[in-house]
């Protein structure tokens, strides 16, 4: 993990008390897919994030702009089994597929806003914004 995403996360950890514990409220963290090479990621979390039993959900969001063949999957599967969600921002843009959601799986998915922000305008992105959509769907 950089010293910047630690020092993020120790931050975060150190403020949980100022943020809303309902249910549903989660807190996400910018994490590159060089993080899941490694089990640093997942010691930093053993150590900072759940050390702490935080009451709000983590969401780890990862860039799909990062090289996604790298990433060690055990890693991906132990986060889930801990709760952790996973989102992947600017799906669409990078390197990725959607082949990449299955092994994956993640929970949320945030379009790049250069398919969004053309529906209803441009055909061939709403067309496939709809199949990405349909897609997550089955």
């Amino acid at each position: 993990m950089s010293p910047l995403t630690r020092y993020v996360l120790i931050e975060t950890v150190n403020h949980l008390p100022i943020f809303p514990t309902v249910s549903g409220f989660h807190i996400g963290i910018n994490v590159a897919a060089s993080h899941f090479r490694d089990g640093v990621l997942l010691h930093d979390l053993n150590h900072v994030w759940f050390s702490a039993q935080p009451a709000q959900q983590l969401v780890i969001e990862l860039t799909e702009r990062d090289t996604l063949l790298e990433m060690d999957y055990n890693i991906v599967e132990a986060l889930h089994q801990k709760g952790v969600k996973l989102a992947i921002d600017d799906f669409g843009t990078g390197n990725s597929s959607l082949s990449w959601l299955e092994k994956l799986n993640p929970e949320v998915l945030k379009i790049d806003k250069s398919f969004t922000a053309a529906i209803g305008t441009d055909a061939v992105n709403s067309t496939v914004t709809d199949i990405i959509i349909a897609s997550l769907n089955a």
